[in-house]
Parts: structure tokens; C-alpha cells; sequence
């Protein structure tokens, strides 16, 4: 498609909603201002204020964030399941969580660690640490990844903010929502 150039301006690239709405905001805000100038000066005043408010408010919401990509979901997430402490580099240079409060040891199969038994410790380590951070969620491809997170922290008797709320995968569904909003505004 060939530009249209008008004093600078791509005529193409010009959102002409948002041209329409300023025009009818300030036809309407002038409008009822002259229509309210013989009820006093002072109630046409608070007219125009009140509208020129509601207008940007309205403005703002419909026509402020045009950049036309969506941001990810969720939008800050957890290195680690709820109250579990991130390792950055175990034994095999991998990183993992590791319970050090005991916070999993009554429900699940994780199990308390203290300090300095985690240069010991293997991402595989099953009983001691959650081979998954936030890294794997944020480079999920497919929910039926997501939801493999979930049955881990399941088993594992732990909650993710975000992920896992303990009774259902969070994670798949807003993950979901993200790739079909993200279909969406493709196309």
C-alpha cells in the first residue's frame, strides 16, 4: 500500500476514530457550554471541566495504549513455587527451588533442605528440589507444558501464584487467553 503524505503526517497511519472522537468531544464540549452561558458563567465553567475530564478519561482508555502488542501474562511471576527460595546454579549448573522454611514437608513429597546442603543438590533431586522456575513457565510453548508444572506442584504439595492456586492450573487457562488474544490482534 502506498503512503499518503500530509505535511508530514501517513494519512494511512492516522487512527481516524480517535480524529472523529476529539472532533465530537469538542463540538460537545463547546456546544454545551454556550447552551449552559445563560444559566451563569459559573455553572457553564463547571460544565466544560467536568466533560473535558470525562472525555480524556474516555479518550485515554479507548484510544491511549495503541502500541499493538499485548504484554505477557501473567505479568510478574514468581522465580519459584509460594515460599520455596531459587537457586541459581545446583550441583548439575542447573537452577531449581528449594524448600528451606519446610512449608511442603506436611503436604507433599518435597522436602526440607537447610543452606548448606544445596551445593549437593541435583535439578533431578525429586525429594529435595522443584526442577521448575519461572523461566519454564514464561518459555512455555503449549498449555499441556503448563500443566505438567501444575502436576508437579501438585505432587509436590506447593502453590504458585499465577500457575497453581492449589486446586486448579491457573497457568493454562491465562496462558490460553494470552496465545488466542494474541491470534486475535494478528490478524
Amino acid at each position: 500500500m502506498a503512503s499518503l503524505i500530509f505535511f508530514g503526517v501517513d494519512l494511512y497511519q492516522v487512527n481516524w476514530y480517535m480524529i472523529i472522537y476529539v472532533i465530537i468531544s469538542i463540538g460537545a464540549v463547546a456546544g454545551g457550554t454556550n447552551q449552559l452561558f445563560p444559566m451563569g458563567t459559573s455553572t457553564a465553567v463547571i460544565f466544560a471541566v467536568g466533560a473535558v475530564l470525562v472525555f480524556l478519561f474516555y479518550g485515554y482508555r479507548w484510544f491511549g495504549n495503541q502500541s499493538g502488542t499485548l504484554s505477557k501474562w501473567p505479568p510478574t511471576i514468581n522465580s519459584c513455587p509460594d515460599y520455596l527460595t531459587y537457586v541459581q546454579s545446583l550441583s548439575d549448573k542447573k537452577p531449581g527451588c528449594v524448600d528451606l522454611l519446610g512449608v511442603s514437608s506436611k503436604s507433599g513429597m518435597l522436602g526440607k533442605t537447610t543452606v548448606s546442603n544445596i551445593p549437593n543438590l541435583a535439578s533431578n533431586t525429586s525429594t529435595f528440589v522443584f526442577p521448575f522456575t519461572s523461566s519454564d513457565i514464561l518459555n512455555a510453548t503449549d498449555p499441556a507444558t503448563v500443566q505438567a508444572i501444575c502436576l508437579q506442584c501438585n505432587k509436590m504439595g506447593v502453590t504458585w501464584e499465577g500457575v497453581f492456586d492449589g486446586d486448579t492450573c491457573v497457568g493454562v487457562a491465562t496462558s490460553a487467553a494470552a496465545k488466542a488474544a494474541a491470534s486475535k490482534c494478528k490478524s
